[in-house]
């Protein structure tokens, strides 16, 4: 019996699963939306280029909008408002931006958070896939104070030529000029 595909398979971190929350939460959420939000949160049901708008794809980064090379973009809101969600939704949301943030010091990680729960009529949760429990996808939680995308890739070394649950990337970017405190330094 082999190592399940969503944990490291092998060598001194055998089992340790990486991304846990980022992964889970997202998918249990857009399953809990209703309908009309689902509809409203998906982008696009397909994954490959053939599905996205043009100018939607990379083969680098392939649905990321802030990848590599993209910093400081200002990328146009997309999806849903998360303020149409319930307040057990808009939970998820947060304790999404928390695990993407898990780095901070706690008290830095809390004043970030507020800072984000202060945006959240503004904040967008946007989504590209099927939503069903062995799915790939890509997610963007999007504020004037964060952004958060995570996305299921095809190989380039691995072994999967579409999209797969064994292939995360993540970003996670201060928006709107935010990154490196450009639009700071600008303001001087």
């Amino acid at each position: 019996m082999g190592a399940e595909p969503d944990r490291i398979d092998e060598g001194p971190h055998e089992g340790l699963r990486l991304f846990r929350e980022e992964e889970l939460l997202p998918l249990k959420l857009m399953q809990a939306l209703s309908p009309e939000l689902q509809k409203q949160a998906t982008l696009s049901r397909g994954m490959g280029p053939e599905h996205l708008p043009e100018g939607r794809w990379n083969p680098f980064d392939e649905r990321h909008l802030g990848g590599a090379r993209q910093d400081n973009r200002v990328v146009p809101y997309e999806g849903v408002r998360v303020s149409r969600f319930s307040q057990v939704q808009k939970d998820v949301v947060f304790e999404l931006f928390k695990a993407f943030n898990s780095y901070y010091p706690e008290a830095v990680l809390e004043h970030r958070l507020d800072n984000f729960k202060k945006h959240i009529d503004e904040t967008y949760f946007a989504w590209i896939g099927d939503f069903g429990d062995e799915d790939p996808f890509y997610y963007r939680i999007h504020s004037p104070v964060g952004f958060m995308e995570l996305d299921f890739h095809g190989g380039i070394f691995l072994t999967n030529t579409s999209p797969a649950r064994c292939h995360i990337h993540t970003v996670n970017r201060l928006p709107n000029r935010g990154d490196y405190g450009r639009a700071l330094v600008e303001g001087m």
